[in-house]
């Protein structure tokens, strides 16, 4: 049972509100349902890999709240308070929102106190909706107790961003814990790389030190490399991923490269199993001069990942210096690349993203479900996710280097991230 269900509105839109409520915009007006409406884009936000922040709603939920949605949100795009983008396809696509330069601002808190929509919105809750997936029970029976200590979480995140500078950033870690706050659960699948997301996977990493599942502090174990780390897969034995593809397969092109048997694929598969290819990649970029940060000697700068996914994963049309040196030291894993992103360039990446999700909820977590069922066992895409308790970490990091050597051919490399400290 939710305590206090908050709701969060942008400063400069709750500044206005009395003028609607003094003077009701149309029939059956309720400024309570045009309040909840407004928090529900405000907290209901995701971010895309571009960096993007967006709620991406469906009409029918809305509805399933509020029966006449559509006029709340039409008012509210009329008044220029949000805008809607993105399109909208039956079945698949749902408009996108966003509130507008003009309005803004740093959410302000409020207590939704009316009881009609509280049922409303336990009822949704319960029934969970129809976007949640029919797989993982286990995993949606623990996100069911998840909790955020709400105090010292929105303390954080006003030392994360001190005088609300980056109020979209701000705005969506307010968002983040006021829906685990709310007690709104939700797993749902993309239907491009099969990730599966819930309010674990949309948490900022600075803020999951205050979350808990089943009453216990979390811990993770991350994929060293991750995306690299599949395409080894790809590379040594592509008949095995030939159903995580998610377009035509190039298949028989892949297997005349006779890619095993190259001397710069051996060279690849060794540097990305020892979690050692970005840093590789950074020192033959820093040897022809490439201006890039160098911030840590294990780690690489988000600018150095950015520059090599581009060359890996972006258009074969699209070239570069830094391409041109991957392509000199890594001939043949360049064309079997190039053949992946032949047809789409987005079935490379959605294949390996298909992958991890496989290995890490199908394989890895469904055996820690089985053989240890009291064991917290949750993901954030290539991160299995258990309790702070030590035995539990050591269990899972067991599991987890047995079933994805199995699986890819070779160990990982796993880090363990205790998310208190």
């Amino acid at each position: 049972m939710v305590k206090t269900y908050h709701i969060q509105i942008p400063e400069k839109v709750a500044e206005i509100l009395p003028t609607w409520e003094g003077s009701p915009p149309f029939k059956g007006f309720d400024i309570d349902n045009l309040k909840l409406i407004i928090s529900i884009i405000a907290t209901h936000q995701r971010k895309d890999d571009y960096g993007n922040i967006y709620a991406q709603l469906k009409m029918e939920f809305l509805r399933n709240i509020i029966w006449n949605a559509d006029k709340y949100v039409n008012l509210l795009i009329e008044a220029n308070i949000i805008r809607r983008f993105g399109g909208y396809t039956p079945g698949d696509h749902a408009w996108k929102y966003c509130f507008t330069e003009s309005y803004l601002s740093p959410y302000v808190s409020s207590e939704l106190k009316n009881p009609k929509l509280l049922m409303k919105i336990r009822e949704i809750n319960t029934n969970k909706g129809r976007n949640d997936i029919r797989l993982y029970p286990n995993q949606k029976k623990q996100l069911k107790t998840l909790t955020i200590d709400y105090v010292k979480a929105m303390e954080l995140i006003k030392k994360q961003y001190p005088d609300k500078k980056d109020i979209l950033k701000y705005n969506f870690g307010i968002g983040q814990i006021t829906r685990i706050n709310n007690k709104e659960p939700y797993m749902v699948r993309d239907n491009s790389g099969y990730r599966i997301h819930t309010p674990l996977t949309n948490l900022s990493s600075f803020l999951r030190g205050e979350a808990q599942i089943e009453g216990k502090y979390l811990s993770g174990l991350d994929i060293a490399n991750s995306q690299v780390y599949f395409a080894i897969k790809l590379l040594l034995n592509p008949e095995s991923a030939k159903g995580f593809f998610p377009g035509q397969f190039p298949l028989m092109m892949l297997k005349s490269l006779r890619l095993s048997q190259q001397q710069d694929v051996a060279r690849f598969v060794l540097l990305v199993s020892k979690a050692q290819f970005y840093k590789f990649m950074e020192a033959e970029f820093l040897k022809v001069g490439l201006n890039i940060p160098v911030i840590d000697p294990i780690k690489v700068s988000d600018e150095c990942k950015k520059i090599i996914f581009t060359i890996l994963f972006e258009k074969n049309h699209l070239t570069s210096k830094a391409k041109k040196i991957f392509q000199k030291l890594f001939p043949n894993v360049d064309k079997a690349f190039s053949l992946l992103r032949m047809v789409n360039y987005c079935d490379f990446v959605n294949c390996l993203a298909r992958m991890e999700s496989y290995a890490v909820n199908d394989l890895i977590i469904e055996k820690l479900n089985n053989e240890h069922p009291g064991m917290v066992a949750q993901q954030i895409y290539d991160n299995l996710v258990t309790s702070i308790v030590t035995d539990d970490i050591e269990t899972a990091r067991k599991v987890m280097a047995e079933e994805l050597t199995a699986f890819v051919g070779y160990p990982p490399v796993l880090r363990v991230e205790n998310f208190r400290n």
